[in-house]
């Protein structure tokens, strides 16, 4: 799924438009079932972007780069 984009980039845009959204006032009320599924798709996004940075075959952990 994830052969042309990088799943940490798609991981970070998510994180970004949660984190623009809730900025400007944009949320959904207490205990809704949007409020359910956007708490879902943050954790994707969030899960999307660890996973994304530690599949990279360049860095070790995810963090240094591999020489």
């Amino acid at each position: 799924m994830f052969t042309n984009t990088s799943m940490t980039g798609v991981g970070l845009v998510v994180v970004l438009v949660e984190t623009l959204a809730k900025l400007f006032g944009f949320e959904f009320p207490e205990g809704s079932v949007a409020e359910a599924i956007n708490g879902a798709v943050s954790f994707v996004g969030f899960v999307l972007l660890v996973v994304g940075q530690l599949r990279r075959k360049d860095l070790r952990l995810g963090l240094f780069r591999r020489r």
